[in-house]
């Protein structure tokens, strides 16, 4: 379990971070912190990572460098940008550094890089160059495995944890006959003309995965750039990244023709509704 809270103070009181409704939820599972993106326990999460600053930094970078996210990852397309991230082996990172690198400030990677880290995420942790062309004439490319970054079983765990906050949050992204899950993400914007972060300007994502009746996964990216006006009304932008996803889902299974999971009466399967399902989390997950 993790421990939320408005705040937490770094550095000997000289940092703090918040979470983003300055709001605190009190003693939680893993799975709530990323369902409902808890700055302030996914920052305490982080300080179990080793011993001391150092060693909790250099296991956190370990594992964006697994991911592919501290490089290009290959594809077949040009001129690919690398992203922005700070090696703490070269440059020292405070507890600030480390709070807010742990959910996802103070880096800069690509929509491919994320892609193909979430692909590992779900795949059963092998790391994949991407490709854009299938190959050359009749001579198929290779599907290349770029490394290992996570084991079968901790797969197997992110892929409920993903499920999880599609089901209990963003259930408008649900497709009947298919397994889904994901992740949103929101993302501010640095107004290089004025030297600052932008006001009420933002990036909106949703990263997750579709599975189809073979077991075969896929994964969708979607994403909105600058949005503004963000929060009005009920389609707000956040939950319009579920519904292009929902949308995306069902154009990928049309178009690729891929078979629906069934019950065993034959109809299809709904995934918010089978509590037969052994893929589900437990209610009582709880980490170390």
């Amino acid at each position: 379990m993790l421990q939320d809270a408005y705040s937490i103070s770094l550095d000997g009181g000289r940092s703090t971070v918040r979470n983003w409704d300055l709001r605190s939820m009190g003693t939680i599972p893993l799975r709530d912190a990323l369902a409902y993106s808890r700055n302030v326990a996914t920052s305490r999460l982080a300080m179990r990572l080793g011993s001391n600053t150092d060693e909790r930094a250099a296991a956190l970078y370990d594992s964006w460098t697994r991911f592919g996210l501290t490089q290009p990852t290959g594809t077949d397309l040009p001129a690919e940008s690398a992203g922005l991230s700070r090696d703490p082996a070269s440059s020292h990172w405070a507890e600030i550094d480390l709070a807010n690198a742990s959910f996802g400030q103070g880096v800069s990677v690509t929509g491919l890089q994320l892609t193909c880290a979430y692909g590992a995420l779900v795949n059963g942790g092998i790391v994949v160059r991407p490709q854009v062309a299938r190959g050359i004439g009749t001579t198929p490319y290779p599907i290349v495995a770029r490394g290992k970054a996570i084991s079968p079983a901790t797969s197997a765990t992110m892929r409920g944890l993903l499920r999880y906050v599609i089901e209990e949050h963003y259930d408008v992204a649900l497709v009947p006959g298919y397994l889904v899950g994901g992740k949103t993400g929101t993302a501010e914007i640095y107004d290089a003309e004025k030297g600052e972060w932008a006001t009420n300007r933002l990036d909106f994502s949703l990263y997750g995965f579709m599975e189809d009746a073979t077991g075969h996964r896929y994964m969708i990216s979607v994403v909105i750039r600058d949005g503004r006006n963000w929060a009005r009304g009920t389609y707000a932008l956040p939950y319009r990244t579920a519904l292009f996803f929902r949308d995306a889902v069902r154009a990928v299974g049309k178009a690729l023709d891929l078979p629906k999971i069934k019950t065993k009466a034959g109809a299809l399967w709904h995934q918010e509704t089978d509590p037969t399902d052994s893929t589900r989390l437990p209610v009582g997950e709880t980490i170390p």
